[in-house]
């Protein structure tokens, strides 16, 4: 099925710009100018560092844990919006990264000037962000942070906690939520909505949408990896935060684990939830696919699943040194505001042959009933690996996806890496409708090897006000550097 992308009208478009323009605060000034869409060129703004000094204690998880824990070692971010304020922008991230998985606690910035300065917030989330047995976040890692902005202001944040108990055997693992009333200045004792020990299963992979048009709606998504499944949990709260609906499963796939979970919300009203489908036993090359369930009840009811594409995925590798980078091929959805156009990216070698990675987007014009076929996106076409994909459509019908590449030579003869921008105007289901920006690099991927590869984060942050699009990415320091890896900001206008 072909499947092509209908623009929002020229007046619209302008009329959008300028109604965000409008919320700007007085005496404010935007990130990125964004003129109407006729007269605009591409702006890039040089990166900001957003991340300090670690205010993580050491120790401060309270009982000897196995692995290295990595003191201001930074992974894994998550970007929002306010959409009543394009000014307002709310990024979390892991801080103190562990070898063996999770982090000390999650950390939050807040920016109030289109992401020009940020100033650091904490949700109680482990003991070294907090968390205590009364305020409900007793636990020993945090991970899998993710953050999201309801139409009135408020801002929630969701993350998985991570008890080890000092050794590999029953890990307790938990879904916390909690609340901002401030913009994430502050945020309230954490929400548990579902916690339990292995063997049961182990809560993974969680991500949080506040419903767009109902701030009293907020849905949450997850997987249960259990011994010969992965199933998809669910909750939501339908009065802003106050209670939550007890957790219950929505899909279960037989000998398959359902993975990154993600929830869009349609113009119309329509969830729908995207993941990757990895056979229980397999590879990411043996069986895997995309697939979506849909919704048409706030969550009430879910369909069966509709398959999107097969997936066949090298993985990441220093094309030096041969070290593995921590990268799945997991999905990342967005849905365009206004005619409600789908659109989903995963890292895939089918264009290579197997030999490297490229970044593939396939489209739904139809509320995911139907899929296009997938089409590479990214600029090294097969040559080098590209990963960790996060895409984003912008008000304007733009659609963009950021994400790493190697093929940078480094002057110590090492594999460096790009962070780049995709972006598509017009027909996203045809390559040559695609062009590409350098966000970042040469980036030397060596001071993220946290364990036994390389890791950057399995997502990163990317969102969108007008036709500016707003990235939350990991860079990896040099050697001399006093953190292994910071978190950087910054801001492409296109076209």
């Amino acid at each position: 099925m072909r499947v092509e992308t209908r623009f929002v009208r020229r007046a619209a478009v302008i009329l959008i710009a300028a109604l965000s323009l409008a919320l700007v605060p007085a005496g404010a000034t935007s990130p990125q100018p964004a003129p109407p869409p006729e007269s605009a060129t591409l702006t890039v703004s040089a990166p900001v560092t957003v991340t300090t000094a670690s205010p993580f204690v050491p120790g401060c998880e309270g009982i000897a844990s196995m692995g290295v824990n990595f003191r201001d070692a930074v992974v894994e971010p998550r970007l929002a919006v306010n959409p009543r304020d394009p000014m307002h922008l709310v990024g979390v991230w892991q801080q103190d990264r562990w070898s063996n998985g999770g982090a000390a606690g999650p950390r939050a910035g807040v920016s109030r000037d289109g992401g020009r300065t940020w100033t650091m917030s904490i949700a109680p989330f482990s003991r070294c962000a907090g968390g205590t047995v009364d305020n409900g976040g007793d636990y020993e890692r945090a991970s899998d942070p993710w953050v999201s902005f309801a139409p009135n202001g408020d801002v929630y944040q969701i993350g998985l906690a991570v008890n080890t108990f000092g050794g590999p055997g029953a890990v307790e693992s938990a879904v916390l939520v909690s609340k901002s009333t401030d913009g994430g200045l502050t945020w309230a004792d954490p929400a548990t909505l579902i916690r339990g020990r292995q063997p049961a299963g182990f809560n993974d992979k969680e991500s949080l949408t506040a419903d767009p048009t109902d701030p009293n709606f907020v849905y949450a998504v997850w997987d249960r990896v259990e011994r010969l499944s992965g199933p998809v949990w669910f909750s939501r709260t339908t009065d802003a935060g106050v209670s939550w609906e007890p957790p219950r499963e929505i899909y279960r796939p037989r000998r398959a684990i359902a993975i990154g979970n993600q929830i869009v919300v349609l113009p119309s009203g329509e969830l729908i939830n995207v993941f990757a489908l990895l056979p229980v036993g397999g590879s990411d090359r043996e069986g895997s696919q995309v697939a979506v369930i849909r919704s048409l009840d706030k969550g009430e009811t879910w369909s069966e699943p509709v398959a999107i594409a097969s997936v066949s995925a090298t993985g990441a590798s220093d094309p030096v040194s041969g070290r593995a980078v921590r990268a799945p091929s997991i999905p990342d959805l967005g849905v365009d505001p206004i005619t409600g156009a789908l659109y989903v990216t995963w890292a895939d070698d089918r264009f290579s042959g197997g030999a490297a990675d490229d970044i593939v987007v396939a489209a739904s014009t139809d509320k995911g009933l139907s899929w296009s076929e997938p089409v590479p996106v990214n600029r090294t076409l097969g040559d080098a690996p590209a990963f960790t994909p996060t895409l984003r459509v912008a008000a304007n019908g733009t659609v963009a996806v950021s994400y790493y590449e190697f093929n940078v030579p480094l002057d110590d003869g090492g594999a460096g890496m790009r962070y780049r921008l995709a972006y598509c105007a017009i027909r996203c289901t045809e390559r040559d409708n695609w062009q590409d920006v350098q966000i970042a690099g040469p980036i030397d991927i060596e001071r993220s090897l946290f364990g036994d590869r390389y890791f950057l984060g399995d997502y990163m942050g990317l969102t969108s006000a007008g036709h500016t699009f707003m990235l939350l990415f990991v860079v990896a320091n040099g050697a001399s550097a006093e953190r292994p890896t910071d978190v950087l900001f910054s801001t492409v206008t296109v076209p």
